[in-house]
């Protein structure tokens, strides 16, 4: 599905999709809703979304594509309000870098917010991360950034978790938020991956 909006315009996206969103810079509503699942196809990490309120309704999921060894895919909002309702969920797990690729990578244990189990270095902002988790010999995590300008409310959950696994797990993703208020008691995770020798954590911040 490839969708072109108007400044103004309010988008509802029902069941499962690939979805390609051409207007970046949109002013209108844009709802996850009936239990749609959706893969965002260009939420490149380069790329800005603008919404007045993004909303993603119970049940419905959002995630978009595998990374590689280079940092090609993230998700990066901005909106006025922004909920994501119970049971819905943003999950970027075993998204980030490939085996052994990014800042952190080790098949020993791949490091980002912590080091991995056998030395995978540590790196990115404590207090801004958008960075990927790196892999071991399993897959990191993605990133996800959102800003608020008045109200971000979650009940449902954000997973940048690296995948499990192997010599080595990966090493969790990186969610950042900025909003004048939160709300919510949904959940955040950003969990390295288990393996012979476990991967660092992710990053979570909230400004």
């Amino acid at each position: 599905v490839t969708l072109r909006t108007d400044g103004n315009a309010s988008t509802s996206i029902f069941g499962t999709s690939k979805l390609t969103l051409q207007n970046t810079q949109g002013s209108g509503t844009f709802t996850i809703k009936n239990g749609a699942s959706i893969t965002w196809e260009n939420a490149s990490s380069t790329r800005l979304f603008k919404f007045n309120t993004f909303t993603m309704e119970g049940s419905t999921s959002l995630t978009h594509l595998a990374n590689t060894a280079s940092h090609l895919y993230s998700f990066n909002f901005e909106t006025a309000t922004s909920t994501i309702a119970s049971g819905a969920s943003i999950n970027l797990n075993g998204l980030g870098f490939t085996a052994g690729n990014g800042t952190g990578g080790s098949g020993n244990g791949a490091g980002h917010g912590g080091q991995g189990g056998s030395g995978g270095a540590s790196y990115g902002s404590v207090t801004k991360p958008i960075t990927l988790g790196s892999g071991g010999s399993e897959l990191g995590g993605g990133a996800f950034y959102m800003k608020a300008a008045n109200t971000f409310t979650l009940d449902g959950t954000i997973n940048v978790n690296a995948n499990n696994g192997g010599n080595g797990g990966g090493a969790g993703g990186s969610v950042f938020i900025e909003a004048r208020t939160f709300a919510g008691s949904g959940t955040i995770t950003a969990n390295g991956g288990t393996g012979a020798y476990g991967g660092g954590g992710g990053r979570i911040s909230f400004f």
